[in-house]
């Protein structure tokens, strides 16, 4: 196991933290991290943070770390773990964000590497509320709720880990461990480990415990690949184009009334579409088209030698579009759009701009400038997707993206 740097005060920082029962090791929440693949400034969400000693151990690794803890007592404890360790490790800046809330309804603001937790499983024992076996079910159905609600909140490489097992119910054997994999496979995460790590506890008579090991990948493999920029408060713009502005112009005040923002942009600044009004006065604008024509198949160029005839032509920044390839292009037969990184059709110094652009427009061949992550996509065909704003104007902003 990957050992922190510099924590001579591991053993001192173990004695002190004050566990709950069902609560990991410190020992443990570091093997998990490091199972996980976690590194340093990365983000760990633990949704049943119980005394908050996942948030510990990220802490010592310089992690960020997300706990939540429903229950009032136990957070408590959490935070007088936390306080321990800032008068053991005072140079130690604390990255953890701790909310007393219900996992469901708590509101997050960070996108997450990995969740590691550990949920209550003993219910009867714990709880003693426990009327009938229906009431495990409901349980672990709230559990699905809790996940499917962090899931977009995840990455998409994004590990889960849960410790989790099984229950005893008036001498019956509750097979809780099933019925979570059951529920998380139908929210959209995998198992990736078929045979669980197993931890054995101490009263291992009644209870086996499973490390289960999931992936934020569902069966189905397909990978979504976003090719449009981002739109960023006062990003740089073309000389002489008006501002990007992205602010939020009203707030929400002691708990009342709503944020709204204001977002205002020239049209072929960001991710956009070219239609042929863009350049022909009598040509057509946005609503003419079809919502039809904005999927199909795309293909990013190789290299400028081969053209291949696909609905989505999309160049990388490394094989600028010439004039030499719109003659190409337009002997084409399927072409519709022509995509590149740059944020004009023909960069500076490779041709007379304003014809390539005219060239294709007029033989209603549209012009998608402004994209990224175009070399991400493999050398096959791929489903591309570009839907516009549905404005009756000389262009529009795009969100594209393919499938592979």
């Amino acid at each position: 196991m990957r050992q922190p740097r510099k924590i001579n005060k591991l053993r001192i920082i173990e004695d002190r933290l004050k566990r709950l029962p069902v609560s990991f090791t410190l020992n443990e929440a570091l093997k998990y991290i490091d199972i996980a693949g976690i590194k340093s400034r990365q983000v760990v969400c633990d949704p049943f943070a119980g005394a908050g000693i996942l948030g510990i151990a990220c802490e010592l690794l310089g992690i960020k770390s997300i706990n939540i803890e429903k229950d009032s007592a136990n957070f408590s404890i959490l935070k007088k773990n936390f306080s321990s360790i800032r008068q053991l490790l005072p140079n130690k800046s604390i990255r953890a964000q701790n909310f007393n809330a219900d996992s469901e309804k708590v509101i997050l603001n960070s996108q997450i590497d990995a969740i590691i937790t550990s949920p209550p499983f003993t219910l009867y024992k714990t709880y003693g509320n426990i009327m009938s076996l229906k009431d495990y079910q409901q349980y672990i159905n709230k559990l699905a709720l809790i996940f499917k609600k962090l899931k977009p909140f995840l990455k998409s490489d994004a590990k889960i880990l849960i410790k989790f097992g099984n229950d005893i119910y008036k001498s019956q054997k509750v097979p809780l461990k099933k019925k979570l994999i059951e529920v998380l496979s139908q929210v959209g995460f995998t198992l990736t480990n078929k045979n669980s790590i197993k931890e054995v506890p101490s009263d291992k008579k009644k209870f086996c415990i499973s490390l289960l090991l999931f992936s934020n990948k569902s069966k189905d493999i397909s990978k979504i690949i976003d090719l449009t920029r981002e739109i960023k408060d006062r990003q740089k713009v073309w000389p002489g184009f008006p501002p990007v502005r992205l602010f939020l112009w009203q707030k929400k005040k002691n708990n009342k009334g709503w944020n709204g923002s204001k977002v205002s942009f020239p049209i072929h600044e960001l991710t956009h579409i070219d239609y042929p009004f863009h350049g022909f006065s009598t040509a057509a604008k946005g609503l003419l088209y079809d919502l039809k024509i904005y999927r199909g198949k795309g293909r990013r160029v190789m290299n400028q030698d081969k053209i291949p005839d696909v609905r989505f032509l999309l160049f990388p920044k490394d094989i600028p579009i010439t004039n030499e390839i719109i003659t190409k292009i337009i002997k084409l037969k399927r072409v519709r759009f022509v995509g590149t990184e740059y944020d004009t059709l023909i960069p500076e110094g490779w041709g007379n701009k304003t014809k390539g652009h005219l060239d294709l427009l007029r033989r209603n061949i549209l012009i998608i400038e402004n994209l990224k992550n175009v070399k991400k996509l493999p050398d096959r065909e791929v489903e591309i997707i570009a839907l516009p704003l549905k404005v009756d104007c000389d262009g529009s902003p795009v969100r594209i993206v393919a499938f592979t």
